[in-house]
């Protein structure tokens, strides 16, 4: 499988194993939310203080070749997100699949906490497994964990490829984007069984929100084509197998056990106990939403259109048994999805003015095309300047137009060293200077640096702010965080 299309080994990318191979690109920004129909990459604190921009890991998953022979992912596709559409057809079922997810988030228990880690540790097999555990020797473990291994990846293909084509938002965008310039609900962390308001910009799911678009899940999708595979392994019953004399299986998750919350969550041991294959499919699928990070849409559609490929690897895997199996090639990669550069929902019109003049709070309207309203996306840091010393650079710019009408309350500085693939968020105090220096940079190593406005209160990623124009209302970016101008800097010794 060396060359399978997955990139292993950076033959494609030389230096750079498993680096994309399909040219993909986000169409919003960390800081710029162009289309609230598509997948935002999020800004993540590292845990070395750094900050780094989400990238959707691996999406030429989407072109490598399956394990099943009978497969053909290209013949299984996800309906499109209808929900997900930002524009007047769609925007009241939008916010509605945000709302679910939001309130599911704020009323977590300690059952739902440990069930959505659980089944967002993709090495759950080695916590507790309801196959696995009523295996009766050795060899079984080995053969049905290599079937296992073969329906996640041949899942994993499907989920990419429909991931790819639909690049649906993620609820963390959503919400944070719906209900901007408000306070809402979520769980509270010091306390397992009560909620707390916080500034929507704040607000994020219990669990970490995947690098890659939202729709189809792919937990989901692996869940429920692991168990289908699972299920035929087992006689094709829904039950499942007796272990150790009890109906189905049971597995104790600790209390304080908790990845999120240590030593708090949850506060009991809470006891799993599943007796049928579509119980804890469901369950599965369930935590995606009390976790935050899944439509209610995404998870449903993931079961229907997943379950078969269970039944796909599992046929292959007794051929392999059996020794019917077909001699294949060496694995290749599989041709671009035809579709995959085809837009699978139509991009987003927002509202227009109402006619009596009147808005309903909820409305997003373009302004008049006229030289009154100036768009505030262009109000951003200028005339970036830079001068290198050794380790260490400083920069000076210029404050946007707007900084008198809005006051700045801080400026982000961002870096990169592979010419803008990654970005890394420079920690430094808040401030509203225009000039800064940053310090630890590595020699012989070529920067480029970016500068962005913050607005407000509002730093937590792009948020919006509606400014009266007479009937008008103008769409306008709060936080000014975009990229303005690029200055290539050689850190020399």
């Amino acid at each position: 499988r060396h060359s399978d299309g997955f990139n292993h080994f950076g033959d494609v990318t030389p230096g750079y194993p498993f680096r994309d191979t399909t040219g993909y690109k986000p169409v919003n920004s960390a800081n710029d939310l162009i289309d609230p129909s598509k997948w935002q990459p999020q800004i993540l604190r590292m845990g070395d203080g750094k900050y780094v921009t989400q990238q959707f890991i691996t999406p030429q998953w989407a072109n490598t070749e399956t394990y099943s022979i009978t497969l053909d992912p290209r013949t299984i596709r996800a309906d499109a997100p209808v929900k997900s559409i930002y524009n007047n057809e769609s925007m009241q079922a939008y916010k509605s699949q945000a709302k679910e997810v939001l309130d599911a988030v704020a009323a977590l228990t300690d059952r739902q906490k440990m069930l959505a880690e659980y089944f967002d540790n993709n090495a759950r097999e080695t916590l507790f497994l309801p196959a696995i555990e009523a295996l009766p020797n050795t060899r079984d473990f080995w053969q049905l964990g290599f079937l296992s291994y073969m329906t996640q990846f041949d899942a994993g293909v499907v989920a990419w490829q429909e991931k790819a084509r639909h690049d649906a938002v993620r609820p963390i965008t959503a919400i944070q984007h719906i209900y901007q310039g408000q306070d809402v609900l979520t769980y509270d962390r010091k306390d397992g069984n009560s909620n707390r308001a916080i500034p929507a910009h704040q607000w994020a799911p219990y669990l970490n929100t995947g690098n890659y678009p939202e729709y189809p899940s792919a937990t989901a999708c692996l869940c429920a084509a692991q168990a289908e595979a699972w299920k035929q392994h087992h006689g094709g019953s829904d039950t499942i197998p007796s272990v150790y004399g009890q109906p189905g299986f049971k597995g104790v998750l600790q209390a304080g056990s908790s990845i999120h919350e240590p030593n708090v969550t949850p506060s009991l041991n809470v006891t799993v106990h599943y007796t049928t294959w579509s119980q804890y499919v469901n369950d599965c699928a369930e935590s995606r939403i009390w976790g935050g990070v899944n439509f209610r849409d995404a998870v449903q559609e993931s079961v229907e259109m997943c379950t078969d490929i269970g039944t796909h690897t599992y046929n292959y895997f007794q051929t392999l048994l059996d020794g019917t199996a077909t001699l294949r090639e060496p694995s290749k990669e599989q041709a671009a999805d035809p579709l995959a550069m085809t837009p699978a929902i139509t991009p987003p019109s927002l509202p227009t003015t109402p006619d009596d003049g009147t808005d309903d709070g909820q409305h997003i309207i373009t302004p008049p095309d006229d030289d009154t309203i100036t768009p505030f996306t262009s109000q951003v840091p200028t005339n970036l300047r830079i001068s290198a010393e050794y380790e260490q650079v400083t920069l000076s710019w210029n404050a946007p137009n707007y900084a008198g009408v809005m006051p700045i309350t801080d400026y982000i500085i961002e870096y990169s060293s592979d010419n803008g693939i990654n970005w890394v968020v420079y920690e430094n105090q808040i401030s509203n200077a225009t000039s800064a220096t940053v310090i630890g940079l590595i020699p012989d190593v070529q920067y480029t640096f970016r500068i962005s406005a913050v607005y407000a209160e509002h730093q937590s990623g792009p948020s919006n702010e509606e400014i009266l124009h007479g009937k008008y209302y103008a769409h306008i970016q709060k936080d000014g965080s975009y990229t303005l101008s690029s200055v290539i800097a050689k850190i020399c010794r």
